[in-house]
């Protein structure tokens, strides 16, 4: 499971990266992909996912918005980010 604790993430206690307004970053710095209020994309600013009602699609499997609150916990991010969030860094 991952969680996000202010703007960190982390799994297991591990600091995976951060979160900075929509963009998504490892604990490099190196930036790994960002959201939109609709969309997923990675860090060469390819869509990777969309929503779709209630689904985000395209990430090779159907996932659903409210489900990403189960795999990322914490933070005060929005169902998209932490679909982002869970695509970005797995799951």
């Amino acid at each position: 499971m991952i969680s996000v604790q202010g703007d960190k993430i982390w799994r297991g206690g591990e600091e995976l990266g951060w979160v900075s307004g929509g963009e998504l970053f490892d604990r490099k710095g190196n930036r790994v992909g960002y959201f939109s209020d609709d969309a997923v994309y990675d860090k060469n600013y390819h869509k990777i996912a969309y929503v779709e009602g209630d689904t985000i699609k395209g990430s090779g499997r159907n996932l659903y918005t409210k489900d990403s609150r189960k795999y990322v916990s914490g933070g005060s991010l929005s169902d998209v980010a932490r679909t982002a969030v869970r695509i970005l860094f797995g799951d």
